[in-house]
């Protein structure tokens, strides 16, 4: 007889899985899902004929389920357990796992939809997920939205242990992985990789006014994108050009991205940028506040390392952004930063430091694979500045190394720091 598990909890509509175990298999062999439906009668769940069932939609109303075993060669039919799905509260504290090689369970996850659908209905204490690094690759968008409950002691850890999260991803919705509005979530050693090839890849997003989350030690494989003029594509997207439910600016603060390593293709074409901050498109948004970028190797990117718009106390730290392994490369631009656009309406933008960086190869030295421009460090930091108080912040430019430049470029052109409008 089969044994059914799953979550005892979830929170209204949200996403949940059952799974079964010590089910008979067989040619003759068959499976069929049912709930019990409001008049206490047993309804088969039309297409749930596998030893897993998915439930997207999810529930509203406490609701039970079991796998019917269907032999045909004798008509017999052998019945699960009885599993009874209730609505709680939130997320007890604790540690979790995501594994879709085991069975779902009340604390173990088969994939991150089910996981951040559990998620959706808020915690009542700090919540760790440990993905199992022997499971995987998890072909899916991930998307951690808002979280009730999550504060500075109740915080969201996912320990990804070298796991693989993978995606295509459109114009609608870019993303491999995104912070949609999360607050205390730490992201820590995944592979999160992009399957496109079109203009709208982003391997992380942080959106909708994300606060207090941090990107650690992930590799962002981009390789995927091979054209030259994919300009909306980047590794990291931390943008506050996005407006939430309520239609109100919105943008990141508090956020830490560090130890990572972001990788494109080493021949023509790949990710635009690397790692992007803020917006240049909106006056009426909020500055983000707080970034800090730190210690990241990033390479192989198309035009620009690091981009900074109208943010307000971004630190940039200890980057090594190098193409030293890449051909056909276009300009090149290590650290670009144009601040000061929404000093317009008299919002602060500014205070920038910049330190520590390494800043080198801008293409591979090996063959004939001359870039435009090289550009090291690049500040436009009263940019679009049309009022009277243009003294809004400050930039710090110390200790960086530029390196292994010469040769590189077919313009001759070669600026190692350059202030522009400040």
């Amino acid at each position: 007889v089969a044994l059914a598990s799953g979550p005892t909890s979830i929170c209204s509509n949200a996403a949940f899985a059952l799974s079964t175990s010590g089910y008979a298999v067989g040619s003759t062999i068959s499976y069929q899902w049912q709930f019990l439906n409001t008049s206490n009668v047993w309804t088969n769940i039309a297409g749930e004929t596998r030893p897993t069932y998915i439930n997207n939609t999810g529930i509203t109303a406490t609701t039970q389920y079991r796998m019917l075993t269907i032999c045909s060669s004798n008509t017999s039919q052998s019945i699960s357990n009885t599993v009874t799905v209730a609505l709680g509260a939130g997320l007890a504290p604790g540690v979790y796992t995501i594994d879709n090689n085991a069975q779902s369970t009340s604390t173990n996850f088969i994939n991150f939809k089910t996981a951040t659908a559990a998620l959706s209905c808020g915690v009542t204490g700090a919540v760790t997920f440990n993905v199992n690094p022997a499971s995987g690759p998890y072909t899916e968008q991930v998307v951690v939205g808002k979280i009730p409950g999550a504060s500075a002691v109740n915080r969201i850890r996912f320990n990804g242990n070298g796991a693989v999260v993978q995606s295509e991803t459109a114009q609608g919705d870019p993303g491999v992985f995104t912070f949609r509005g999360a607050k205390y979530v730490k992201v820590d050693s995944f592979t999160i990789r992009s399957l496109s090839d079109n203009q709208w890849v982003y391997g992380v997003r942080f959106v909708d006014t994300c606060r207090y989350d941090s990107l650690t030690r992930c590799f962002i494989d981009i390789r995927s994108i091979q054209s030259v003029n994919f300009s909306n594509t980047c590794g990291i997207m931390l943008s506050s050009n996005w407006n939430n439910v309520q239609n109100e600016p919105g943008s990141c603060a508090y956020t830490y991205v560090g130890q990572n390593h972001i990788l494109g293709t080493n021949g023509e074409g790949g990710p635009y940028y690397r790692i992007v901050s803020g917006t240049n498109y909106a006056q009426n948004v909020n500055s983000d506040t707080a970034i800090t970028i730190d210690g990241n190797e990033i390479e192989n990117f198309n035009w620009g390392g690091i981009y900074s718009f109208s943010n307000n106390g971004v630190k940039i730290i200890n980057n090594d952004i190098h193409r030293t392994n890449k051909s056909g490369a276009m300009n090149f631009y290590g650290i670009y930063c144009w601040d000061g656009w929404n000093n317009i309406n008299n919002n602060s933008s500014g205070n920038i430091e910049i330190v520590g960086n390494r800043i080198h190869d801008p293409a591979n030295a090996t063959v004939n694979n001359a870039v435009g421009t090289f550009y090291g460090i690049y500040t436009n930091s009263n940019y679009y500045n049309n009022n009277t108080n243009v003294d809004n912040g400050h930039t710090l430019i110390a200790n960086n190394v530029i390196y292994n430049v010469q040769g590189t470029t077919n313009s001759g052109v070669v600026y190692g720091i350059l202030f522009g409008n400040n």
